[in-house]
């Protein structure tokens, strides 16, 4: 997907509107206020961050998938040693 830029060079701007609880309004007005950046700043921001970490994911999926019709899985001992490692865990 190719970015739309602006005349300016800045990424050029769409509306949305959608409803958001109340709570998680003014923790985005608190960051806001702290980065001293407007509320969209901040909304964007956090678009960002989730459709990079659900993208992640989702290549990680896809990479398990692959290697599992490649008959690509972990043996017993290497989930043995796995659960070991997590139990001891603090």
């Amino acid at each position: 997907m190719k970015a739309r830029h602006g005349k300016s060079g800045t990424m050029a701007k769409e509306s949305v509107t959608f409803r958001v609880e109340a709570g998680l309004l003014a923790s985005v007005d608190e960051l806001a206020r702290l980065f001293e950046r407007d509320r969209s700043w901040v909304l964007n921001e956090a678009i960002r961050v989730y459709i990079r970490e659900q993208q992640a994911q989702l290549e990680r999926l896809d990479e398990g998938i692959a290697q599992a019709e490649r008959g690509e899985f972990a043996t017993q001992p290497q989930i043995d040693e796995l659960f070991r490692q997590i139990r001891a865990l603090p």
